[in-house]
């Protein structure tokens, strides 16, 4: 009769699993404003990703200042002179950071805000062309959008779920498991296909985070905002992928562990004609 609670029990835990994994790698890097701050901060060191920031800041400063076209050029070196400097990353980590309260309340949509760079932008300007940087304004500088829930409502129901257990998820996963594995008869067997489960289910997860980024991709803008978002994502994600890697790697020791489990049985085991 423990075949079948033993079995659901194990069932639940594997279905846990991908929250699980979820909720480890959040409570390490999107929970903490640090290590957002942090990894954001990797995303920006992106050649694509800061390309990108230093195009829509130069499009904004244009836009704000009311600059003609022809001065453009300006502009752009200032921005990209200014995105290359620690005072900028200061400024980008402090924008980043306002931008992780906004997730952490749940705003239906993340912006930044870089009016701080405004001045800083102006002064770079200026030691190029001083009637460019006259037209510049000191603030005033709108905020930019990052993504917003209308476009991706899937990143704002799983971050809220997350967010609600991310602790609870891996707690109850270890317990089931290790519950469906006490109570059985066959446990060996039951290790075996557990490990078999974890490999499995790691590898769909690694490959659900391909497709999608794929499919957010399709609410990206421009080509530099594609390139950009690719970068970024791939920076983001990797550290959970190499995470659930270790759920591979982990499904594999508990498989390894009910083999040699089920050999020590069987060789253990009298033979029929023993007397």
């Amino acid at each position: 009769m423990r075949g079948f609670p033993a079995g659901l029990l194990v069932v639940g835990g594997l279905v846990m699993v991908p929250l699980a994994d979820a909720g480890l790698w959040s409570q390490r890097h999107l929970f903490d404003n640090e290590s957002f701050t942090d990894l954001s901060v990797d995303v920006l060191y992106e050649p694509a990703v800061s390309d990108a920031l230093a195009s829509r800041l130069t499009d904004e400063v244009m836009t704000h200042a009311g600059l003609s076209g022809d001065l453009r050029v300006v502009v752009e070196a200032a921005v990209d002179a200014v995105g290359r400097t620690p005072e900028f990353e200061q400024i980008f980590r402090t924008t980043v950071s306002a931008m992780h309260k906004q997730l952490e309340r749940g705003d239906p949509q993340l912006v930044v805000d870089f009016n701080k760079a405004l001045p800083v932008i102006r002064e770079r300007a200026a030691s190029i062309d001083a009637s460019v940087a006259a037209e510049i304004p000191d603030s005033g500088l709108p905020v930019i959008t990052v993504i917003r829930e209308e476009d991706a409502p899937p990143v704002w129901q799983v971050v809220d779920i997350v967010r609600r257990a991310s602790l609870v998820f891996p707690l109850a996963t270890l317990v089931l498991l290790a519950a469906g594995v006490a109570i059985s008869w066959r446990r060996a067997r039951l290790m075996i296909v557990i490990g078999i489960a974890l490999v499995v289910i790691a590898l769909a997860m690694a490959l659900l985070v391909g497709i999608g980024r794929d499919l957010l991709t399709d609410v990206v803008g421009t080509d530099v905002e594609l390139e950009a978002f690719e970068s970024g994502y791939d920076v983001v994600t990797g550290g959970f992928v190499a995470q659930t890697a270790l759920f591979a790697m982990a499904g594999g020791l508990v498989g390894a562990a009910g083999a040699a489990l089920m050999w020590r049985q069987k060789r253990n085991r009298r033979p029929l004609s023993w007397a």
